[in-house]
C-alpha cells in the first residue's frame, strides 16, 4: 500500500483536519467523542487488479438521533488510534476491522452500499476500494454544501492515489453530485440506484467486464 495513502488516512481521521469545515457547516454531524470521519477501505489485492474499481458511496450514515453501535465505536477507536500513530501497523488493524464490518463478520452487520454492489456486480471485496464522497456524517444523511470542500480535501486526493480505472457509484444522487464536482470528467463512472439494483446492475456489470 502506498505510503501517501496511509498519511492521508491519518490526516482525514484527525479532528484538526476538519475543524474549519465543522465550524462553518452546521449540517455536518461529527461529534468526535462518538463518530470519527471514515476515510475508506482498500482491498489487499486492489493494486494488483487488472482493472482497479472504486465503489463510491455518499457519506457515513449517521444521525444525532441514532445510538452508535458497539462495532461503530470499535472502528472509531481504530481510526483515532491510526490518526495518532500514523503507522502501517495501525492501518492494517483498521483495515482488518473494516473488512469484517463490511462482510458482516464478527460484528453481525455489513455496510449496505458495498454489500449491495458486490452482490449484484460480482465484485470481490479484497479487489476493490471503497470511499464515501464525503467522509463525514451529515444531518439526516443530506447532501450539504460542505461536500465540495470535503471532496477536494479528501476524496479527490484519495482517488488520485488510487488511480481507479472505473468507479461504481452507489445511488443516482451521489452520482449527480460526483458529476457536479467534476469526478466524471476525470474517471469512467456508472451508478447503481439504491432501489433499482435489478435494473441497473446488468449494464454496469457488462461495462465492468469490457
Amino acid at each position: 500500500m502506498q505510503r501517501e495513502i496511509i498519511d492521508l488516512w491519518a490526516d482525514i481521521g484527525s479532528e484538526g483536519y476538519w475543524s474549519d469545515l465543522l465550524a462553518k457547516n452546521p449540517g455536518i454531524f461529527v461529534p468526535f467523542s462518538e463518530r470519527w470521519p471514515q476515510p475508506g477501505f482498500i482491498g489487499s489485492h486492489y493494486f494488483d487488479s487488472d482493472s482497479r474499481v472504486v465503489v463510491l458511496g455518499q457519506n457515513p450514515r449517521a444521525s444525532n438521533t441514532v445510538t452508535t453501535a458497539e462495532a461503530d465505536m470499535e472502528m472509531f477507536r481504530l481510526i483515532r488510534n491510526h490518526s495518532q500513530e500514523r503507522s502501517a501497523e495501525s492501518i492494517v488493524e483498521l483495515f482488518s476491522m473494516i473488512r469484517s464490518f463490511m462482510l458482516g463478520i464478527d460484528y453481525g452487520r455489513a455496510w449496505i452500499p458495498i454489500t449491495t454492489v458486490r452482490r449484484h456486480l460480482s465484485l470481490a471485496l479484497d479487489s476493490v476500494a471503497y470511499l464515501n464522497l464525503i467522509p463525514l456524517a451529515t444531518s439526516e444523511d443530506r447532501i450539504v454544501p460542505a461536500f465540495e470542500y470535503a471532496y477536494e480535501n479528501s476524496t479527490m486526493l484519495q482517488l488520485q492515489s488510487l488511480n481507479p480505472d472505473k468507479i461504481v457509484v452507489f445511488g443516482k444522487g451521489t452520482y449527480d453530485r460526483f458529476k457536479y464536482l467534476g469526478g466524471t470528467d476525470q474517471y469512467e463512472a456508472r451508478y447503481v440506484g439504491q432501489r433499482s439494483y435489478s435494473r441497473d446492475a446488468p449494464p454496469v456489470r457488462r461495462w465492468l467486464n469490457r
